[in-house]
Formats: structure tokens, C-alpha cells, sequence
């Protein structure tokens, strides 16, 4: 009898034992797990399909599957589950509804379905109007779309809520620039450039902008801080060329017409012909500015024997 008890003892405990402790470890939802802690996620992926296959309605391992497919670059099948996740609408402390829908907005955005990712991000601020990450994409969306109109109401409402970002206080300076709103433009490069002073183009935009306003001194500031660092030829010539002008407007002849012949000598070492046609225009300009016909007669006569259109 006492055998029989303990044998009956033995057999409950190995099956309580195999339920509570190995058969946990045999679901592939558990092997899943311990596979993405050893980083190998597509073994995971295939244990979380399992799953799926079992509970097609499983929010949660949609979502981790979507994290794991966004992870290694699989766009598709990241924004196939996060949409998944949507249709079935259900969230909690893991699958919180806020991160699945940014997520969704950033896959759309990769996989270069814009207007896609633009109603996603607007869907989010709708419900989350202060939400900075939202308006962020909004605003440079519509900025990179050439919407300023749009992005300048965006980019506002994100200068409220944070005024210490470089790049959002520089976003709103070109709305600005673009919507002709030129002294806001101004103020919005000037804190910009209290977070970052060397910054080449805000310094650049500044300058531009003041030029607009026909601030002629200012914009030279703000060239001139940045004219020896820039590093793309191409760039270079084109802000001295600015700065050249700058020089002839505020009646610094000399410097300008200098500035020219600089970038006229830059032009023929480097057999940029384009550059150098333009250089000898703006020199032919100088020259006659500062009542010196006949050099400007002579740089334009060059000009014409080399391009006779």
C-alpha cells in the first residue's frame, strides 16, 4: 500500500513537474523568447510564426514579430504586422497603441510610401495633439514637399513646445524665408545659431535672408563666419560669390572686384568653364560699378569670344 502511495506520489509530481516547468519551455512562444535574448532573430521569428499560426489573433506577437522584421530591415513584413495590430485594436503595457501607430509611420516612411506615412503621423496628432515627434515629421514632410504653408503651421506649434531644437528652430526659419515672413526668419536663424554659432547653413540662411531685408552689413556677418570653413567647392564659390556681392553693395568696391578676380583665377585652375563665364560677368559688373568701364569692357569681351550665345 505505502508503495503504491508512493509511486502515485512520483507520477503526480513528474507530471506537475513537466507541466509547470517543461512543457512552458518546449511553446514556441517561450523558445521565441530565449532566441531573441541570444540575438537570433530569425530562428525567433519562425518560433513567433508558430504562434500565429495557432492564434492568428495574438496582438502581442504580431507586434514583437513587427519589431523583429523592422530590426533586420524587412519593411514589408514589419508594416504587414503592425497593420495587423491596428485591425485587431487591442494594446496594453507592451503593445502600447501610441508606439504602434509611430512605428507603423516610420515603416511607411522607410519603405517610401510618404503620403501614407504623413496621414499616419497625422492620425497620431489627432489624438496626441502635443505629441513633438508627430509635428516633427509633419513639419518636414510638408517642408520636404514644398508645402510651406502646411509646415510653417507645424513647425509653430513645434517652436511652443520646444525651442531648444537646432534643426526644428532652422526648419522654421525657411518656412518662414519660403512664406516671405522675412524678419521672423531672421529671429528664427538667430536662435538657431545660438545652439549651434558655426553652423554653415544657418549662417548661410541667415545671410540670405538678410539680404532680403537689403540688411547688406548683417548678411556679410554672417557669411563671413563660415566663408573658410566650408568644405564643398562647389558651395564655397557659390558664398563667395555672395560675399563678393555683399562687398559691392555696401560700396566696398575693392574687396568685391577682388573677391571676383578670386573666384575668376578659382574658375580656370579647376577648368571649371560654367564657373568661369559667370565669374567673368560678375567681375565685367564690379568693374563697372566702380567706374572702370574699360576693364569691365574688357572681361566682358572676354566673355563674348568664349561664349557667343
Amino acid at each position: 500500500m505505502i508503495t503504491y502511495i508512493l509511486i502515485s506520489m512520483f507520477i503526480i509530481s513528474a507530471f506537475l513537474y513537466y507541466i509547470v516547468y517543461i512543457r512552458p519551455k518546449l511553446h514556441p512562444l517561450y523558445k521565441a523568447q530565449q532566441l531573441v535574448q541570444q540575438n537570433q532573430i530569425y530562428d525567433a521569428i519562425v518560433e513567433y510564426k508558430k504562434v500565429i499560426d495557432e492564434n492568428p489573433d495574438d496582438f502581442v506577437v504580431h507586434y514583437r514579430l513587427a519589431d523583429l522584421f523592422l530590426a533586420v530591415g524587412e519593411i514589408d513584413q514589419a508594416v504587414m504586422h503592425y497593420e495587423k495590430v491596428m485591425e485587431i485594436g487591442k494594446f496594453n503595457y507592451e503593445v502600447d497603441e501610441l508606439s504602434v501607430r509611430k512605428k507603423l509611420a516610420k515603416a511607411y516612411y522607410i519603405r517610401d510610401e510618404i503620403e501614407k506615412a504623413f496621414q499616419a503621423y497625422l492620425d497620431i496628432i489627432k489624438n496626441y495633439p502635443a505629441d513633438i515627434e508627430s509635428l516633427y515629421h509633419i513639419a518636414f514632410i510638408s517642408l520636404g514637399q514644398e508645402e510651406f504653408d502646411i509646415a510653417m503651421r507645424y513647425f509653430e506649434r513645434l517652436v511652443k513646445l520646444k525651442n531648444d531644437n537646432y534643426e526644428i528652430l532652422f526648419g522654421a526659419g525657411i518656412c518662414y524665408y519660403q512664406n516671405m515672413r522675412i524678419q521672423d526668419a531672421i529671429d528664427t536663424f538667430k536662435l538657431a545659431l545660438q545652439i549651434k554659432p558655426q553652423a554653415e547653413i544657418a549662417n548661410i540662411a541667415a545671410a540670405f535672408a538678410c539680404n532680403r531685408k537689403r540688411d547688406y552689413r548683417q548678411a556679410l556677418g554672417y557669411i563671413s563666419k563660415v566663408i573658410d570653413t566650408i568644405q564643398d567647392p562647389d558651395v564655397s564659390y557659390l558664398v563667395k560669390r555672395f560675399q563678393a556681392f555683399m562687398f559691392m553693395r555696401l560700396k566696398r568696391h575693392d574687396e568685391g572686384i577682388k573677391l571676383f578676380q578670386d573666384l575668376l583665377d578659382i574658375s580656370r585652375k579647376n577648368a571649371n568653364e560654367d564657373a568661369e563665364l559667370l565669374a567673368l560677368y560678375d567681375l565685367g559688373y564690379a568693374l563697372l560699378k566702380n567706374e572702370q568701364t574699360s576693364l569691365a569692357y574688357e572681361a566682358w569681351n572676354e566673355l563674348y569670344r568664349k561664349d557667343r550665345n
